[in-house]
């Protein structure tokens, strides 16, 4: 009896030490927002998909949403416009800024954005909604709030003890028509 249950415990807690690298959104706080913005920028150069759905330039949309805080949206903004013309795969960025509202989809469409980056806490309800609309248009979403991982964002960073923490929803990524490369992967905590 006891040798029949050992197999099923080695599975067992090989099935724990697997589940430590999968991320929770309680375990980050949040990130100063510079060096957020550089991290989830850097994240884009693993993804093998980037250049198929960019046309010439990488359009860059800085989403602020209903509980963004003035100052942090204020440094997001500062500092994509300082990143705008730097080169990712070979595609200089584009930043543009979109509404949350009923004005969204069209922004999108007219100002041809490949990558959304959301600033701000929001309630799960508009989380979903923006992150909804944003992957319908298979426009990868980058979040500097935790809170967002798990509500439909591909990519995410915040601080787990003391260090930056690079979050990748899977699903999510996968749905925007990202692609990233194993080496990132291995790098960054994983949601499934």
């Amino acid at each position: 009896m006891r040798r029949a249950l050992l197999p099923l415990l080695v599975l067992a807690l090989l099935a724990i030490s697997l589940l430590e690298g999968v991320a929770r959104a309680g375990d980050l706080e949040p990130i100063d927002v510079d060096r957020g913005l550089v991290l989830v920028t850097r994240a884009l150069s693993y993804d093998r998909n980037l250049r198929d759905r960019a046309e010439g330039t990488l359009g860059v949309a800085l989403v602020a949403l209903s509980g963004a805080e003035p100052s942090r949206t204020h440094a997001a903004r500062r500092r994509l416009i300082a990143m705008e013309g730097v080169s990712v795969q070979g595609l200089p960025l584009r930043i543009v800024e979109l509404p949350t509202g009923e004005a969204l989809e069209s922004a999108l469409v007219r100002e041809q954005v490949d990558v959304a980056v959301l600033v701000g806490g929001a309630p799960p309800e508009e989380l979903e909604r923006v992150s909804g609309v944003l992957r319908g248009h298979r426009v990868l979403t980058l979040s500097l709030e935790p809170e967002h991982l798990g509500h439909g964002c591909g990519v995410g960073v915040g601080v787990e003890r003391g260090r930056a923490r690079l979050v990748v929803d899977l699903t999510a990524a996968r749905s925007s028509g990202a692609d990233f490369s194993g080496e990132l992967l291995q790098l960054a905590k994983v949601m499934r």
